[in-house]
């Protein structure tokens, strides 16, 4: 995910664009996403939401100990413009 945002505009205003594996999200398209917590994400985002028993750490250690070394090159996806 790319996104370009534009800090000092209001809420609403400040995502300028945003591309999901290098093509332009598409509004009426439907991706697989996960988060953390529901706190940032309010439950009218998204269907078939679902709460898992396992925690974020303990699932971010099984990750680890599957995929290590890990390479989370994450340079150049937020940009402020």
């Amino acid at each position: 995910m790319n996104l370009y945002f534009k800090v000092e505009n209001t809420a609403g205003q400040r995502i300028q664009e945003l591309f999901v594996q290098g093509q332009p999200l598409k509004a009426d398209q439907l991706y697989t996403v996960a988060f953390v917590t529901s706190q940032g994400v309010p439950d009218k985002y998204g269907i078939n939401r679902k709460d898992l028993e396992l925690h974020a750490v303990e699932g971010l250690r099984k990750y680890v100990a599957v995929k290590s070394p890990v390479d989370a090159n994450q340079r150049g996806t937020v940009i402020a413009i």
